[in-house]
């Protein structure tokens, strides 16, 4: 009897110590994209969120984690983008991280290609109460040179008249 209360114990002590990973795709990716994950006290976390992008585009990811008094802590919070080249989040190289704590932080990434990426956010859980982390992610796109040759002719356009005006 007894040691079947000290297994059972030993049994929830480790599942408090517990790893925990999801991956969730996206699709492709919206214009703005947005998650918030909750954990248990002495969790250690690996969630990956797969999206492409189906033009070249720039990339603003933000991520916050409430760590109001320690009561929903999460240590060593870090966001990486991968840029998906074997389809299985394993053997790629991060493009960048950054690391998050209760200050909102960003990381803007331009000049995308299109293709298949992933963002890998990893973190411990040490908040009395659990842990919690909120990732948003916003598309900019990259303007085409169409946009830069209008924007030019619409410069010499004003140029123009204004010449026009000073002279008359």
């Amino acid at each position: 009897m007894k040691f079947s209360v000290v297994a059972a114990g030993a049994v929830l002590a480790f599942a408090g110590l517990s790893a925990s990973a999801s991956e969730t795709a996206w699709g492709i990716h919206d214009a703005a994209e947005s998650v918030a994950m909750r954990y248990p006290t002495n969790t250690t976390f690996d969630d990956v969120y797969s999206f492409t992008l189906g033009q070249a585009s720039s990339l603003l990811a933000v991520a916050v984690s409430n760590d109001a008094l320690s009561v929903f802590n999460i240590e060593g919070g870090q966001v990486s983008l991968f840029k998906d080249t074997d389809g299985n989040f394993t053997n790629d190289t991060a493009l960048s991280s950054f690391a998050f704590d209760q200050a909102a932080t960003f990381k803007q990434w331009s000049a995308l290609a299109a293709g298949d990426y992933y963002y890998r956010i990893a973190g411990t859980v040490t908040g009395t109460q659990g842990g919690t982390y909120v990732l948003s992610s916003a598309l900019m796109p990259i303007p085409e040179p169409e946009t830069y040759a209008l924007l030019l002719a619409g410069l010499g356009a004003v140029a123009f008249v204004s010449r026009r005006r000073k002279s008359s």
